[in-house]
């Protein structure tokens, strides 16, 4: 046996060849490595390991190791399942069609015989380590997943694998199966878990229970990389939306856009703002950081997000700006509590325009933006664009609205994300831990499942949504490159410094907070009330709403005909999306969340039917359900915008009469 032995320049060439025209960006990375440090091993002419210099990389040599973790992995897969279809985004419309499912499958018999975990129509397949890559034919030979991904902290594997197998082939058989490949390379396993949910993200959510998770080698990274994902992937199951929550938000931005005269904040440049702005959170350790915020709180823009609001009214400290997104009724009921005890004087509301419309009654100024990706946005802004990284929390929105008015000093207190162990998960004043909310403190204390790097060292606890609002900070920071600085005691912002708070120190001469607020909002477009709304062609998407009936039986006419399964269904339905989204704009910015989830329900139970005639028959039984209801959602969608375009024309009349 011997270390460094001579490679089969022919298998090497030529796949080299071929990731260089399938895959360019792997390639480069592979070219990027310059001479390995590592070395592949050999016996008899054939690769057994690699030499990591310190050990070897197999504790057996790779061939029988390869064939000893396949016989494992078939034997007891590791797989994501669900014991119910409660993470199908189920809202009052699908609720209707899973009773629909429920009834046929025990009118059939179905439910006794149903397997635990989809025997069919099956996402992903992990693969934590390619190593020499002996496992790889096999498992895209055998596996029903439709994308491959394959996780290597260390790329030189991958390049040592290419004098052993034939890649041409492997891609081949992929190609034949309609498998799809992704490479993710790195050592850290946060960045590899984020890389990998972005290809989830990328590729849809749609089939991802039963996806399967395979270990080929241990190494630290790929453990700790597969804690994290076990996890993290259960809640890509999430949707952006429902089809309710999109009809309510439309009704709040209606009400909004229709009241209240209101400043529009867009992800646009505005001029450079020197005052420096603290940010506001309700995290915990904001608590220990107020006498030195209170102490510099004339000298700087305060802004307040959520439910710090009511903390910071609390202890003598009145923000400039104050941030809301969520629609929910909540926010009305916690906010005016807080209103009748300090008003609210000499506060701007910076908020969704899909809030609550009595929020806004709150405030004497309203600067909305517009949510990208939302119903509202799409069906009702006529002009400018959306706040690039508002959601999915309210220190996104201040941020993302300080970073896009110019602000480039900006500070962070109380954005804590996260929790010590053992600590809280908000500030000690904060509404949720007074007696009657104590069913959102118990809501709070289950969500964090978690750990992410600390701000300042170790690490700390934190939960799916927290950590996507965290994520988001990161992006806004890196697309804007303010000088962000974090004095919260959480987790760690990538792209913020840290800082204890009692370092901060100020220039001596300031620019005025009024004059430079007053300055941020001359530059704001300005809109009276209802003015927005008028420019908008309602007649157009009610059309949609009529039009798509008849293009989507279609639709589904082509379905029953050409496809067998969920997954080829999906692709279709897709292909669909993409072909007459200009048509159907409207109607798809309120339903296609819902119409993609209702897949999912459909595909829960049909994927767990092990009798092909079956899952044919009740195949054809979904697609019917289906149907009724998303024709449901554009008679619901067509009532709403036809109600909101009758009272639009009525207003428009009513302010021409008024001007003659």
């Amino acid at each position: 046996m011997k270390a460094g032995a001579a490679r089969s320049t022919t298998l090497f060439e030529r796949n080299r060849e071929v990731f260089a025209a399938r895959y360019p960006g792997v390639w480069s990375k592979l070219e990027g490595i310059g001479k390995p440090l590592t070395s592949l091993v050999e016996n008899d002419g054939h690769a057994v390991n690699i030499d990591l210099g310190a050990g070897m990389l197999y504790p057996d040599p790779a061939p029988e190791w390869s064939k000893t973790q396949l016989d494992g992995f078939r034997r007891s897969t590791d797989r994501i399942g669900f014991p119910n279809p409660n993470h199908c985004n189920l809202s009052q419309i699908s609720l209707k069609l899973l009773e629909d499912v429920i009834r046929y499958a025990r009118e059939h018999d179905l439910t006794a015989t149903m397997e635990g975990l989809p025997v069919v129509d099956v996402g992903y397949l992990f693969v934590f380590g390619i190593g020499i890559g002996y496992h790889i034919p096999e498992l895209v030979e055998e596996t029903p997943a439709k994308h491959i991904v394959l996780i290597e902290p260390v790329a030189e594997f991958l390049y040592h694998s290419l004098s052993v197998i034939d890649w041409s082939r492997v891609f081949a058989t992929a190609e034949d199966r309609g498998i799809v490949f992704h490479f993710v390379f790195d050592s850290e396993p946060d960045r590899i878990a984020r890389q990998v949910e972005s290809v989830v993200s990328r590729e849809g959510n749609t089939f991802l229970e039963g996806s399967y998770f395979c270990a080929h080698y241990y190494s630290w990274q790929l453990k700790q990389t597969y804690i994290l994902l076990k996890e993290r992937l259960k809640n890509f199951h999430l949707s952006t939306g429902f089809f309710e929550d999109e009809i309510e938000m439309v009704r709040n931005c209606v009400r909004n856009l229709e009241r209240w005269p209101f400043h529009l904040v867009e992800s646009r440049s505005f001029r450079e703002q020197t005052l420096p702005v603290f940010i506001l959170g309700a995290g915990p350790s904001i608590d220990k950081d107020l006498p030195i915020i209170r102490r510099l709180r004339d000298r700087v823009i305060v802004i307040s997000c959520g439910t710090a609001l009511g903390i910071l009214l609390k202890n003598g400290i009145r923000p400039d700006l104050h941030c809301e997104v969520e629609r929910g009724e909540l926010v009305y009921t916690l906010l005016s509590g807080v209103h009748d005890e300090y008003g609210f004087d000499g506060i701007t509301l910076i908020a969704s325009t899909t809030i609550d419309d009595r929020v806004s009654e709150l405030f004497d100024k309203r600067w909305y933006f517009f949510r990208a990706g939302l119903s509202s946005t799409t069906l009702l802004k006529s002009e400018g664009t959306p706040l690039y990284g508002a959601d999915p929390l309210v220190c996104n929105t201040a941020f993302s609205a300080a970073a896009y008015l110019g602000f480039t000093q900006i500070y962070l207190f109380g954005v804590d994300l996260a929790q010590k162990k053992g600590g809280r998960h908000h500030a000690r004043d904060s509404v949720y831990f007074k007696e009657e909310h104590t069913d959102l403190d118990e809501m709070y204390v289950e969500r964090f499942n978690r750990e992410v790097p600390g701000n300042f060292g170790g690490t700390v606890e934190t939960f799916w949504l927290f950590d996507l609002g965290r994520q988001m900070l990161s992006r806004v920071q890196q697309d804007r490159r303010t000088n962000l600085v974090n004095c919260s005691d959480g987790a760690k912002i990538y792209g913020a410094k840290p800082k204890v708070a009692a370092s901060i120190t100020l220039p001596d001469i300031l620019p005025g907070r009024e004059d430079v607020l007053a300055r941020v909002e001359a530059q704001l477009p300005a809109f009276e009330a209802g003015e927005m709304l008028r420019k908008v062609d309602f007649d157009a998407h009610i059309q949609g709403c009529e039009d798509f009936v008849e293009a989507f039986d279609e639709f589904l006419q082509t379905t029953l005909r050409e496809d067998d399964s969920f997954v080829k269904m999906e692709a279709r339905l897709l292909e669909f999306v993409n072909e007459r989204r200009p048509d159907f704009r409207g109607f798809f910015s309120l339903a296609l969340s819902s119409i993609v989830s209702m897949l999912r329900l459909g595909s829960f139970f049909g994927s767990r039917i092990s009798d092909e005639a079956k899952r044919r028959a009740f195949f054809e039984h979904f697609i019917g359900c289906y149907r009724e209801r998303c024709i449901e959602m554009t008679e619901i969608s067509k009532d709403l915008l036809s109600s909101v375009d009758k009272d639009n024309k009525r207003m428009g009349e009513q302010s021409t009469q008024l001007l003659a």
